[in-house]
């Protein structure tokens, strides 16, 4: 909102560690979500 508010450009980009309702974290990948996030904004900059 506050980008809104200023006209500023904003972007969210959002990794998934895991399905929606899988309460198993051994099952999560979080390290392969940080690294889809991670090539997607060295792809953006």
């Amino acid at each position: 909102m506050a980008c809104q508010m200023t006209s500023t450009p904003c972007m969210v980009v959002r990794g998934i560690s895991n399905a929606a309702g899988d309460r198993d974290h051994s099952r999560w990948q979080i390290t392969a979500s940080l690294r889809s996030v991670a090539d997607r904004l060295m792809q953006l900059s």
